[in-house]
């Protein structure tokens, strides 16, 4: 009977993960200029290491009662880019606030956005990162 149990638990365990609802979040960074003249119909190419100066920060508010809203947010994830800008993280049903944090200098990261995930749904960001090169 012990072992019934265990081997039931075992499966929950393996099982439970696969039957949550989550969203899926996808996004994208443009960085630039990387110059300080460009030419006019020249595209700038970002150098996929300069995406590994930035992260995508996922964070939701505090934590709540019935008379007060928290003001603090919790980070949820950091979650990095790939060599073209982009990025994809699964994430629980809610509300987020999905932000750009860097080790490098730049003239101006871009404001924080809201964005409400849906189970079995895709939403997507876009941010511009200002390298304040000109």
């Amino acid at each position: 009977m012990k072992s019934v149990i265990v081997a039931i638990v075992a499966m929950l365990a393996i099982i439970a993960p696969a039957l949550q609802r989550v969203g899926t979040l996808k996004g994208h960074v443009d960085i630039g200029p990387l110059r300080p003249v460009q030419r006019v119909g020249e595209k700038e190419v970002v150098p996929p290491a300069m995406y590994k100066h930035y992260n995508v920060t996922i964070t939701m508010p505090g934590p709540q009662n019935g008379q007060m809203k928290s003001q603090l947010l919790r980070l949820v994830r950091k979650v990095e880019f790939d060599g073209k800008g982009n990025f994809t993280v699964k994430l629980a049903p809610g509300t987020y606030q999905i932000g750009i944090s860097s080790d490098a200098p730049a003239r101006r990261l871009p404001e924080s956005k809201e964005v409400k995930i849906t189970a079995n749904r895709t939403a997507t960001v876009k941010f511009s990162v200002d390298t304040g090169i000109r």
